[in-house]
């Protein structure tokens, strides 16, 4: 009972997250430039972006003489604003908010002051609560910016302010998500990039995997529609495409489907936040027992080192000293060299549980959809692609700032490596540690070529795609590293790059169409074709579905490759994803040559 009552006394306002540590991190968070400049750039973007539109809008209403005209355009403004807002903090929140949390514990293990915060009478769910609280704080402030703006734009349209609020729920639940992820793997990774990486894969993979299970069972003619009310509502973008109908009052969602699916998608998200917090705890006090052991264990076995090393006869002084009986040969590029000798898992169980987790979805996959149908195929291929998009954004964004974090940056400035040398390795090196998803997409696609439903073409397609896009975000990735000062600030601004190429800029074009009304003009088509060539998710998709055929069919060998606006040929499809991969890998070099440029102010090499 006396301990019981002990422990009440103990509960207080700070052992739910408002404690010292979080007092700290608030401190700390409130005294940095970054804090600040994210606010300023989210605001600038939601400025630019409503500027934009309104003044679309304007020059819309000119061309209507009457009242009426006018009013009922005026009217498309409010709902169409808030839909681009809400949006815009899902896609961007949603991959700025784990990099809050990223380096929480990451970065006092690398800045070796775990120990000093160990000292402390801090319990393992105060110190990781009192952390993601601050971060939490952090990003309230960023969603609470927009509000004044949603809430005020309603004049216009009458948008129900209940609608907004769940949005910007659905905003907050999926940020939280990440950050929780990100301070899980926070515990257990050794770089915030990594940690980043991990977390925006768990996000992804909470948002994805209802589609990947209705595409696969929807092939198979079975009544999915508990299916549907149950599990869709996990993923974010349905229900924000559910939140847009009921905004946009175009009758395909009634008010209560909106609040049933929104209440389960709150309680799916922030389950799956308090699952991963209570996993983050639990792996910090294991961290927190091993810290405390450790170093009494390592003097305790020093001491009996020592003592068997003094109690040793010296005749083993006087054998022969054995030569290494094979030799390594680095070559002229040993940071290239030391990069492809990295493993690609930390440990071998890793590797195996991997593996075993991937044959066990594709055995699944394989036994319960239709194969025959593209759908399925051109399901995975998608999903593969943005899965090595969100691997590669974060794959080498610590090679340049984990080795300052680390301290050996400046040992390896003291070589006579060139700038080039060292950029290039640490750019290219990388990617053979992601050899799982091209692997595992080469062999589901070579395997259905050998039996006759994909033309042996898909396999170069595919693998132009997968090798041009790694190559970007890697060589982006290190001049991230450059430039930035910690591997969690490099690995943000490397994701915002590849989404503002490949999500924003297609989007922001279909913004400046609708609001210029330029859907019809030659110049526009030539530009958005231009952009959607870029994008690696629609050059998979075209790829596929123009490979697939029946061989039964005799129209098989004149497959056409249907692009947005136009249609081309096995050979002119070839010919012009071999031209806009060219200008991938070019702006992938592009970036590399940036990074030699700036080394010696980035980098701190003087001579």
């Amino acid at each position: 009972m006396q301990r019981v009552l002990r422990r009440v006394r103990r509960i207080s306002h700070w052992e739910f997250g408002l404690g010292p540590t979080f007092q700290r991190e608030m401190r700390t968070l409130g005294r940095k430039r970054g804090t600040y400049v994210a606010r300023c750039l989210v605001v600038a973007l939601l400025l630019g972006l409503v500027g934009m539109m309104y003044f679309g809008f304007t020059n819309d209403l000119n061309r209507h003489t009457t009242g009426i005209e006018r009013l009922q355009a005026l009217q498309q403004l409010a709902p169409a604003v808030t839909l681009t807002v809400l949006w815009f903090l899902l896609v961007v929140l949603g991959l700025l908010a784990p990099s809050l949390t990223a380096g929480a514990i990451c970065d006092e293990k690398r800045n070796r002051t775990l120990g000093a915060l160990l000292t402390t009478p801090l319990t393992a769910a105060e110190i990781v609560s009192g952390k993601l609280a601050s971060a939490l704080v952090q990003l309230l402030i960023l969603v609470l910016t927009s509000l004044p703006l949603l809430l005020a734009i309603r004049v216009f349209g009458g948008v129900p302010t209940s609608l907004v609020l769940m949005g910007l729920g659905v905003v907050v639940a999926t940020a939280l998500l990440g950050m929780s992820a990100a301070m899980l793997f926070s515990v257990m990774a050794r770089k915030p990039s990594s940690a980043t990486g991990s977390a925006v894969g768990v996000v992804m993979v909470m948002n994805l995997a209802p589609v990947i299970v209705l595409v696969v069972q929807g092939t198979m003619n079975i009544n999915l529609r508990m299916l549907v009310d149950w599990l869709l509502p996990m993923s974010a973008p349905y229900v924000m495409g559910e939140l847009s109908s009921a905004i946009f009052d175009v009758g395909l969602s009634l008010q209560s489907n909106v609040t049933r699916a929104w209440q389960l998608h709150m309680g799916y998200t922030l389950g799956a936040g308090l699952c991963c917090l209570a996993l983050a705890m639990i792996r910090f006090r294991a961290v927190m027992r091993s810290e405390s052991v450790e170093p009494v264990e390592a003097a305790r076995g020093s001491s009996r080192r020592r003592s068997q090393k003094s109690a040793e006869a010296p005749a083993d002084a006087s054998a022969p000293i054995r030569k290494a009986e094979h030799g390594r040969v680095v070559g002229e590029q040993p940071v290239l060299w030391r990069e492809l000798h990295q493993a690609s898992f930390r440990s071998r169980s890793r590797l195996i549980i991997t593996l075993l987790a991937v044959f066990g979805l594709a055995a699944w996959v394989y036994f319960t959809g239709d194969m025959a149908s593209p759908v399925v195929h051109v399901t995975l291929a998608a999903i593969a692609m943005i899965a090595l998009m969100a691997q590669a954004a974060g794959h080498t964004t610590g090679a340049i700032s984990s080795e300052r974090e680390a301290r050996t940056w400046d040992v390896l400035l003291t070589t006579r490596l060139t700038p080039f040398q060292i950029i290039w390795g640490k750019a290219v090196g990388p990617l053979r540690r992601l050899w799982l998803i091209p692997a595992v997409v080469m062999g589901h696609f070579a395997l259905w070529v050998i039996l006759g439903r994909f033309h042996p073409i898909v396999l170069v397609h595919l693998g132009i795609i997968l090798a041009t896009t790694a190559f970007l975000l890697c060589c982006s990735g290190v001049y991230q590293s450059l430039v930035r000062r910690k591997s969690s600030s490099a690995s943000t601004a490397n994701y915002l790059f590849a989404g503002a190429l490949w999500l924003g800029l297609p989007l922001a074009m279909l913004i400046i169409a609708g609001s210029f009304r330029i859907h019809d003009d030659r110049v526009w088509i030539w530009t958005q074709t231009r952009i959607l060539w870029l994008n690696p998710v629609t050059t998979t998709v075209v790829s596929v579905l123009g490979a697939h055929h029946d061989p039964t069919d005799p129209r098989a060998s004149t497959a056409m490759y249907a692009m947005p606006w136009s249609e081309y040929s096995r050979a002119g499809f070839t010919r012009m994803l071999l031209i806009y991969c060219a200008v991938l890998a070019a702006l992938g070099k592009g970036f590399v040559v940036l990074a030699v440029k700036r080394f010696s102010i980035r980098g701190g090499r003087t001579s």
